[in-house]
């Protein structure tokens, strides 16, 4: 399986590092596509947090899903509580 890097950037949409633009939240690019000195500046930068991940094989297996079934979850938990205290 293929690296990729898992980088959260909490800069607007269009920052610029290591030769990529990033938008504002969680970017995954394939790990080869940078130099060393990228990846050190990638990591050195206080606006990211870059984590190495796995690249799975089957992208059915992705669980990006669960978590907006998980959230969706909670907000209808919330409005029922808000309900049954009316």
């Amino acid at each position: 399986m293929a690296k990729r890097l898992q980088i959260l950037c909490s800069a607007p949409t269009g920052y610029r590092r290591g030769g990529v633009k990033l938008n504002n939240g969680v970017n995954q690019i394939a790990a080869d596509k940078f130099t060393q000195t990228q990846m050190q500046q990638l990591k050195a930068d206080p606006k990211l947090s870059v984590s190495e991940i796995e690249d799975k094989a089957d992208s059915s297996a992705d669980s990006s899903g669960n978590v907006d079934g998980d959230t969706s979850s909670s907000r209808v938990t919330r409005k029922s509580k808000a309900t049954a205290a009316e």
